[in-house]
């Protein structure tokens, strides 16, 4: 199914959020972050997915 403007709805970047960050792993620009009930994901991301909360 697509959108208004020819997007298929599930490759739109999906952003939630704001979550608070937890740790800093310098060497490998990651960043575990506080997921509210723990999901079956690993709460570690890289920089380049996430965004800033502005």
């Amino acid at each position: 199914m697509q959108n208004g403007d020819g997007h298929v709805a599930k490759f739109i970047p999906r952003f939630n959020g704001p979550y608070k960050i937890i740790d800093h792993h310098a060497g490998t620009s990651t960043y575990t972050l506080d997921l509210p009930n723990p999901p079956n994901i690993y709460p570690t991301f890289h920089l380049s997915e996430l965004c800033p909360h502005k």
